[in-house]
């Protein structure tokens, strides 16, 4: 599995955007108060070692670490904003 991430404007950006998950193995992410941003599932998938490549689903740019792409159609994707608080 082939997670991408892309964060908000102004916000730090997880993992560079994108990280290779084997089967079974998971991640603890820890995201800084009011972190807002997009996950989403690639799928079919491969790249080099420098991280260079394509995915069928979910595509960004070609990389491994999406950097602040975002994913290309078709794309299941997760929103998240953290600890929003109105002011």
């Amino acid at each position: 599995m082939w997670p991408g991430i892309l964060t908000a404007t102004g916000k730090p950006q997880l993992i560079d955007g994108g990280i290779k998950l084997k089967p079974g193995q998971a991640i603890n992410i820890t995201a800084p108060e009011g972190w807002s941003g997009r996950f989403w599932g690639r799928r079919g998938c491969a790249f080099d070692t420098s991280g260079n490549g394509k995915c069928v689903t979910g595509d960004c740019g070609g990389k491994l670490k999406c950097a602040g792409a975002g994913g290309e159609p078709p794309a299941s994707l997760a929103e998240f904003t953290l600890d929003s608080k109105e002011g």
